[in-house]
């Protein structure tokens, strides 16, 4: 179920927000059209991981309805048109 699109924070921003089953999915996009600075994946860094966490805060506030629900990250990168899935780049339980 999607939750929202294109959610931010000052620091962060989810393209979208979903629930599956009882988990919050919160997923960035990368997507890169010319690898002259690097691939998608290069875009994704562990420092990310905070600022993504403090943005997932802000919606669970936000929709107190689902406040107690753990979430996960997930990244998807596109290159050449071709799609690369990463489920569970970070979780909370």
């Amino acid at each position: 179920m999607l939750v929202a699109r294109n959610y931010h924070s000052r620091r962060e921003e989810f393209d979208l927000a979903m629930t599956d089953r009882n988990r919050r999915v919160l997923i960035k996009v990368r997507e890169r059209n010319n690898l002259d600075y690097g691939s998608a994946a290069d875009t994704i860094w562990e420092t990310m991981v905070a600022p993504l966490a403090m943005t997932a805060d802000k919606l669970r506030q936000q929709h107190q309805n689902h406040y107690s629900m753990p979430y996960r990250f997930n990244f998807i990168c596109i290159e050449d048109n071709k799609l690369k899935w990463t489920p569970n780049a970070s979780t909370t339980d």
